[in-house]
């Protein structure tokens, strides 16, 4: 049991390793211009709703504070923008404050408002289907 704990959790990913793809991915995703960018979260997410379910991935997220006196609708353009331009294609936008985007089987989710925007990510999100299958079941 000892050699579970010490290694990848028994059958669930490795976390650093996760979490290393992740920060690369998240790392691609400019920040705002005068933002200021926050530090870094993790958190897992498991591969069913129950409490034995195995640790099925990692969302990696960084929420930004946008300058004083910087709209939503200013930070939403730019954000489609600079993703779109990055090679991810957008799957879900939402009344001007958040949008999805894919590229391969990474997921971003962006959502704006409150004075920050908040990046998480997944490098390895999308399905064999084309479907998202991170940050829970």
């Amino acid at each position: 049991m000892l050699a579970c704990l010490v290694f990848a959790g028994c059958g669930g990913v490795d976390r650093d390793d996760y979490v290393k793809k992740n920060t690369a991915v998240l790392a691609g995703i400019p920040v705002f211009p005068g933002a200021h960018p926050g530090a870094l979260s993790t958190s897992g997410y498991r591969e069913r709703d129950t409490p034995d379910a195995e640790i099925a991935g990692y969302g990696t997220s960084r929420d930004d504070r946008l300058p004083r006196g910087t709209s939503v609708a200013d930070a939403y353009d730019w954000y489609l923008r600079e993703i779109e331009h990055r090679g991810w294609g957008i799957r879900e936008r939402s009344g001007g404050f958040y949008f999805n985007a894919v590229r391969g089987s990474a997921y971003v989710h962006v959502l704006l408002g409150g004075g920050t925007v908040s990046l998480e990510v997944d490098h390895d999100c999308i399905n064999s289907e084309g479907y998202p299958r991170c940050f829970g079941p």
